[in-house]
């Protein structure tokens, strides 16, 4: 890490992984980890809204999809597994009621 440019991108980097971890729900979390892509798009946006405004709600939706597709992404990569296994354990406490109160 000779370079200071190396040094700040590393210290924002660290910064935001503690950031989205510090987040108190699973909700929370998603929502941090997006977070960039929903500033970029509103800059975006600004930026598009001084040449066309026609043009700012085309980006205001492609950016909108971009953040409903990180936190599709990042939620399959991290809670889907455990999300599945729960529903199969709900599955199965069903059944076992259901059976126990027919007898």
């Amino acid at each position: 890490m000779k370079d200071p440019v190396q040094l700040i991108i590393f210290v924002s980097v660290m910064a935001f992984v503690g950031w989205v971890f510090i987040a108190e729900t699973p909700l929370d979390r998603l929502d941090h980890t997006c977070r960039p892509v929903h500033w970029l798009g509103t800059a975006t946006s600004s930026l598009v809204s001084v040449v066309s405004t026609s043009g700012e709600e085309k980006v205001n939706e492609f950016f909108e999809s971009g953040v409903h597709h990180c936190k599709m992404i990042a939620w399959k990569q991290f809670y889907e597994s455990r999300f599945n296994e729960m529903k199969v354990e709900k599955e199965k406490e069903a059944k076992l009621k259901e059976l126990s109160e027919k007898k």
